[in-house]
């Protein structure tokens, strides 16, 4: 799925920060784009993993959210 996201212009020196750490690391060029990506799967992981929805859903426990991410109703 593909989202559109505005990002302030103050945070901006931090992805070009990154994005220039990243290349030294890796040994290849890692884009502005990149940067962003990672850091948004990185933290929607985090939710899905805190909220036990999709790849972590808690089975047949009572969760507090279906595996789809809507509220659960017993």
């Amino acid at each position: 799925m593909d989202f559109t996201i505005t990002i302030p212009d103050e945070y901006v020196p931090g992805i070009t920060a990154t994005a220039f750490a990243e290349s030294m690391r890796r040994g290849e060029t890692v884009t502005h784009q990149m940067v962003v990506q990672e850091a948004a799967v990185q933290a929607v992981t985090k939710v899905c993993q805190d909220l036990k929805v999709g790849l972590f859903y808690a089975g047949p426990i009572l969760p507090q959210f279906n595996q789809d991410g809507t509220p659960y109703m017993p």
